[in-house]
């Protein structure tokens, strides 16, 4: 049980919160994946959260190869974090999609105030959007598994 939830922080603290920490990140380019830790000056929560802000605006960069990188990266982390957060609750998949949703909101947040980042409600979506298919694709396995060590 400790190691399931060590697993869980350790992947929301050292792959998640690392990387969206890490200012100007380029997902293609590895030399960009260290963390000097750089915050923006003067971004308050009121103005992430008024409407027309950026958070709501699309993205304002090209889409090419590392816009679907860092996508898919969204995508399958949120995915893992999901599965991780339902594994150590028991399978409840609505609880987990919650919490890695809320966890992603919270990251988008954290995002706006790296510099070098900005945090969209877009990105939220493709999180959660991850942690759906994630969470699906786990209850399919663990139903089977389930069937096949009762019919035993």
């Amino acid at each position: 049980m400790v190691k399931k939830r060590l697993l869980l922080l350790l992947f929301m603290l050292l792959a998640i919160f690392y990387f969206s920490h890490t200012p100007s990140l380029k997902v293609l380019d590895p030399s960009t994946w260290i963390n000097p830790g750089s915050s923006r000056d003067g971004v308050k929560f009121v103005d992430i959260l008024r409407p027309g802000s950026e958070f709501y605006s699309p993205w304002d960069y090209g889409i090419d190869a590392e816009f679907f990188v860092r996508k898919l990266a969204h995508f399958s982390f949120f995915g893992i974090l999901a599965c991780l957060f339902a594994w150590n609750l028991r399978y409840r998949y609505v609880v987990a999609w919650v919490l890695t949703t809320l966890y992603a909101l919270s990251d988008e947040f954290h995002q706006a105030y790296t510099m070098g980042r900005d945090g969209r409600i877009m990105d939220v979506g493709i999180d959660s959007l991850g942690a759906i298919v994630f969470l699906c694709g786990l209850y399919v396995v663990h139903v089977q598994i389930t069937k096949k060590q009762q019919s035993k």
